[in-house]
């Protein structure tokens, strides 16, 4: 049970007829929505056909509290329905795909050559009619593009990607919903799971608005008042105490609240965010990358969190934040291809859907049947089963040896598997029956030793450390990287300017280095620089000792003297201001070297020394 259970949510669509790629389309809905604790209700489910629906339907969206409105095929019925939901002042989620079209065959009685007279069309001309596109600006012109969110048709991932962001933007929207309820005294006592949901949502809202007391007097209530609810509640409940403890600065209130919802729900991946973010603030950075880690491998929507947000800030820069938050896009089609028995389907389909829900791109048959419709399919699969593919997860059974499609797909696969030179068929037994062609070392998972989530859990894991083999960095990611690995390679071209310079002027432009350095913190963070401040002015004097790579080196700028490991012994010494111009290049390349190492083992990027020699 989740506080969102509370709220209905009314589908709006046209049916198969008119949008082929419909049925898909609501999987996703219906299990995402039910993922999040929705009520899920497809409308035309509760209608029937041929009928006048007008009450019926008046009533369905009355009981709702928000609706998803999927415009591809926009029919009639779509529009009048879209139109009830904002008459009503419902929260409204509004979906279509890229290639969304008007079905205008379907807007006559039936689309075939009897009925071509409807349109004042002969029997050629009618069956010639396009669909145009669905134009925002020129179909809804009032709406002007807002709140319409776009997806694309053929990737089940975006569909996913866009339903979720777009659940994340009308939170403020159902909770104004919930406190207009609140203030209508909808509050009693008729069931137990309506007056603990609307709490909650109540104590959060209240919480967003920095009203922390009333927040906390709701929440506090709530256990006085149910003191046998379900543990999933309960999580929840002592998850919002322990934001409101952060807030506040009580870091070690907030941690026994977190981890008190964490033994009440193992999967309360809100806590582990917040314990991760609390031992950012502190500094602590192993803690904070450990428990930012078990966050994303909960849900990756924090990826994207995680970035944003501004109390990571410690650890934004180390090659392990780098490592968890990059995204990467795949070189492939698709990040695992399946290949089963359809007595197999079951368990295929569950494995395939918390895939797609973790954001991955899978070839399953059932996503892909209109596109499949008509198609060569032995020449199809070819590419499918071979080379547009990360991965090949076949389920093998008693049936899969004996299906002639399973056989032709793993055959496709052995001969990729021979081109690849490595990992690319990942075999998932579901009975001991051996399979011809699958050589006896090949590793494989037990499904009924791992269970399902289990088996999703190796895959995600999988992927992640093929990631730099298969994938490459997307857009976004690369512009992050970018930004970075310039802003330290512009600090580094300094540094190297300014070292050559020191030696050249035989130390007479000390003062200059000295200032440069103390005056430029991101430089000093970069290349692990420390320095003693003078007692006088609060700058490092030029005759003190600067650690360079946290203590690795040190340098005295006004005799340029540039020691290893120990900034007092004589004997570590490695260049003075007596040292030759030779001598200076080279050791000074060395160190430079030591330089780039250090910044790809702290940042993870990757920059040039520029010899000024």
């Amino acid at each position: 049970m989740t506080i969102n259970q509370f709220f209905d949510c009314i589908i709006v669509y046209s049916s198969k007829k008119h949008f082929p790629f419909i049925e898909h389309i609501l999987l996703h809905t219906k299990n995402i929505l039910t993922r999040k604790g929705y009520k899920p209700l497809l409308l035309r489910e509760h209608i029937a056909s041929n009928q006048l629906n007008r009450d019926v339907i008046i009533k369905l969206i009355d009981k709702t509290t928000f609706g998803i409105v999927i415009l591809d095929g926009m029919r009639s019925n779509v529009i009048f329905e879209l139109g009830l939901l904002l008459g009503k002042e419902k929260c409204i989620i509004i979906l279509k795909s890229n290639e969304a079209e008007i079905n205008v065959k379907t807007l006559y009685n039936q689309f075939n050559d009897i009925h071509a007279k409807d349109s004042n069309l002969g029997p050629k001309e009618f069956n010639k009619l396009g669909n145009p596109k669905i134009d925002i600006s020129k179909h809804f012109s009032d709406f002007g593009g807002t709140n319409i969110t776009y997806y694309d048709l053929h990737s089940p991932a975006s569909y996913i990607s866009a339903l979720e962001e777009e659940l994340d933007r009308i939170q403020d929207c159902l909770l104004q919903y919930l406190e207009k309820a609140s203030k209508a005294e909808v509050l009693d006592d008729t069931t137990l799971e309506k007056n603990i949901l609307m709490n909650i949502l109540l104590g959060k809202h209240y919480r967003n608005e920095g009203n922390l007391d009333d927040a906390i007097k709701i929440f506090t209530e709530l256990f006085k008042s149910y003191p046998n609810m379900e543990n999933s509640y309960r999580a929840d409940i002592i998850t919002e105490l322990g934001i409101i403890s952060k807030n506040k600065g009580d870091f070690n209130e907030a941690y026994y609240h977190f981890n008190k919802a964490i033994e009440l729900n193992p999967k309360n991946y809100n806590s582990f965010y917040n314990i991760a973010k609390i031992e950012s603030i502190q500094n602590h950075k192993e803690k904070a990358l450990n428990y930012l880690e078990k966050t994303i491998r909960l849900h990756k929507k924090y990826i994207d969190l995680a970035l944003s947000d501004d109390d990571f800030e410690n650890i934004k820069n180390t090659v392990n934040f780098n490592n968890l938050t990059i995204r990467y896009m795949p070189k492939y089609d698709y990040d695992f291809a399946f290949s089963f028995a359809g007595e197999d389907r079951k368990i295929a389909e569950q494995i395939a859907n918390s895939l797609v829900e973790k954001g991955f791109k899978v070839f399953y048959d059932d996503f892909y049947k209109a596109d499949l419709l008509g198609k060569d399919l032995s020449r199809y699969f070819k590419n499918i089963y071979g080379k547009n593919s990360v991965f090949i997860v076949i389920f093998i059974s008693k049936h899969y040896q004996l299906k002639d499609w399973t056989n032709f797909e793993f055959e496709i696969a052995r001969e990729e598997a021979m081109n690849r030179q490595d990992d690319f068929i990942l075999p998932i037994r579901l009975d001991d029956t051996p399979l011809y062609g699958l050589e006896k070392n090949i590793s494989y998972l037990n499904y009924k030793m791992q269970g399902l989530e289990r088996t999703v859990e190796i895959l995600y894991e999988k992927i992640q450390i093929s990631k730099e083999k298969y994938y490459e960095v997307n857009a976004f990611s690369k512009n992050i990287y970018n930004q970075k690995s310039e802003k330290i390679q512009k600090r580094f071209n300094k540094l190297v300017n300014l070292f050559f310079k020191l030696y050249k002027t035989k130390a007479k432009s000390s003062s200059l280095f000295t200032e440069e350095i103390h005056q430029d913190y991101k430089m000093r963070k970069y290349f692990g620089i420390t320095a003693r401040r003078s007692l006088s002015h609060g700058i490092p004097d030029d005759d003190m000792a600067m650690g360079f790579l946290y203590g690795r080196y040190y340098l005295i700028p006004n005799s340029a003297t540039l020691r290893r490991d120990n900034p007092k012994d004589q004997k570590s010494t490695i260049l003075n201001i007596q040292s030759k111009k030779e001598e200076v290049s080279n050791v000074l390349t060395y160190f430079f070297k030591e330089v780039v190492e250090f910044v790809k083992n702290e940042y993870g990027v990757k920059i040039e020394i520029f010899n000024e020699n």
